[in-house]
């Protein structure tokens, strides 16, 4: 399975009209949890705001395909 994460720095979530959203992709066995992304994301040195994480199912579940094109899609 694939899975999309939506996170904003914490300046933009400091922000309140900021929309702007970052994006990753991770493949996986199961939906994790937000702790354990917020792990994951912290492993990978991003800035990220905690309560700004959200998680879902990646329409595309594919991750050699989506490889193939280009995106980035981490193994969990």
């Amino acid at each position: 399975m694939v899975i999309e994460v939506t996170f904003q720095t914490k300046k933009d979530a400091a922000d309140p009209h900021s929309h702007f959203k970052h994006i990753e992709f991770f493949e996986c066995d199961t939906l994790p949890d937000k702790p354990t992304i917020a792990k994951k994301l912290s492993a990978m040195t991003k800035d990220f705001a905690e309560d700004s994480i959200s998680i879902s199912e990646h329409k595309d579940d594919d991750p050699n395909r989506m490889r193939r094109s280009g995106l980035r899609v981490t193994k969990h």
